[in-house]
């Protein structure tokens, strides 16, 4: 489970039409891949839980972090780069100008920033607790964070001190003592399990991981077979999403694939959203 000061993001833009996530190079009118005008998106800003205005809405992403009292608000511009900034409780412009690339929202107190082509971590002061030296970055969960290094992915703790070397092609964070990491070039079977140790719990096995949640991980299975005795050609079967348990037993054979539920606390402030006609904006 994701924990309380880890709440969900709104990066989705909804409109009449259906619903697009926001694009870094276009417009939030216009659907990316056709350019075609919408009729409505959605702008984003913040109140107080008594329903105070902070910020009107104007921003086309947000998220409210409860443990640290920051909100993170992105716009998105035609043609440029999104524009990100940090908001206190009061409505106070933190830090801003940065795309949502470089920072990052805040899990466990601490949130990836990107400086001089590099990531570290920040706590709520904006100052630098790990400094910048990694090449990619993901958020810390259960108290580990995965980071690239060498164009390999392992896992440091909040010190920076790296307790699992990079070895991974891809890794995501922990939940419930796992993480999914990819440990195969293999479109089919390249993804597994390890524990905080780094030992592999579940081989290369899976095209696709979910995280555990309350004992079970949606897991997207193909089946190989080879097609001759000498083993030279082979085929493959999509299965879809499965539920796998703690020891790798299938659970259920079909699943969604998000599989997740987000534990909300009492917060201090709440998203607001209003709608943009797109007409407007020609």
């Amino acid at each position: 489970m994701f924990l309380c000061s880890y709440c969900l993001a709104f990066f989705a833009v909804s409109c009449a039409t259906g619903s697009y996530q926001t694009s870094r190079e276009y417009h939030p009118c216009y659907v990316s891949d056709t350019q075609r005008l919408k009729k409505r998106y959605w702008l984003y800003g913040f109140e107080t839980s008594s329903g105070v205005s902070i910020v009107k809405p104007k921003f086309t992403s947000a998220a409210y972090y409860n443990a640290v009292g920051i909100a993170l608000g992105c716009e998105s511009i035609k043609q440029e780069n999104d524009t990100c900034a940090y908001i206190d409780e009061t409505g106070r412009y933190l830090l801003s100008g940065f795309t949502r690339e470089e920072g990052g929202g805040f899990s466990e107190g601490l949130a990836k920033f990107k400086k001089g082509g590099k990531f570290g971590y920040i706590d709520k002061t904006l100052k630098f607790v790990i400094p910048p030296q990694f090449e990619s970055a993901m958020a810390f969960l259960e108290g580990l964070a995965a980071v690239q290094l060498g164009g390999k992915w392992g896992y440091i703790d909040k010190t920076g001190r790296i307790v699992i070397p990079p070895q991974f092609m891809e890794a995501y964070g922990f939940s419930e003592g796992l993480a999914g990491v990819q440990l195969a070039d293999d479109w089919a079977r390249g993804w597994g399990f390890i524990d905080k140790t780094g030992k592999v719990v579940f081989d290369a096995q899976f095209k696709q991981v979910k995280d555990f949640r309350d004992g079970l991980a949606a897991v997207n299975v193909v089946d190989v077979y080879f097609t001759d005795k000498e083993k030279k050609h082979w085929s493959a079967i999509p299965r879809g999403w499965r539920l796998i348990d703690k020891t790798g037993k299938i659970i259920v054979k079909r699943s969604s694939k998000d599989i997740q539920t987000y534990p909300w606390s009492h917060q201090k402030m709440n998203i607001i959203k209003q709608g943009v006609e797109c007409t407007t904006m020609r």
